[in-house]
């Protein structure tokens, strides 16, 4: 993990608020993750004068906001048995809490536990959010 995402997370879980700013979350086409979407978002709310802590919890709630966002489209437009949160972004309290709290309003989640969703493995039979 690198340094500003190590120093994002650790700011977001020293937040002590109960909401961020609104970050937007934007797909590209072929449902890819446009970051330079999000960071303008986030940067105007810098220059604005939000805090670290604040703007760093912006960012989690709002990607957790999106990610539970997507996964209701996708049962909208091709029906989901279930979700399985897996992956070493889960591994981080506050982006596990708020993005399992959405999720499991309207799907079953399901934790992979032993088989981490990275670049090392692969996923079979399972409809994959490149983000």
């Amino acid at each position: 993990m690198s340094e500003a995402s190590k120093r994002l997370l650790d700011n977001a879980a020293a937040f002590k608020g109960k909401k961020g700013p609104r970050i937007d979350y934007k797909l590209k086409e072929g449902r890819k993750l446009d970051p330079l979407w999000s960071v303008r978002t986030a940067m105007s709310f810098r220059l604005a004068g939000v805090d670290d802590l604040t703007l760093s919890f912006g960012v989690v709630e709002s990607f957790s906001e999106f990610l539970s966002t997507m996964i209701d489209d996708i049962q909208t437009d091709m029906g989901l048995d279930a979700v399985v949160m897996c992956g070493s972004l889960f591994g981080e309290k506050k982006i596990l809490q708020k993005t399992h709290l959405l999720i499991a309003k309207n799907h079953v989640v399901y934790f992979n536990k032993n088989l981490p969703m990275d670049e090392i493995n692969t996923v079979f039979g399972a409809l994959l959010l490149a983000l």
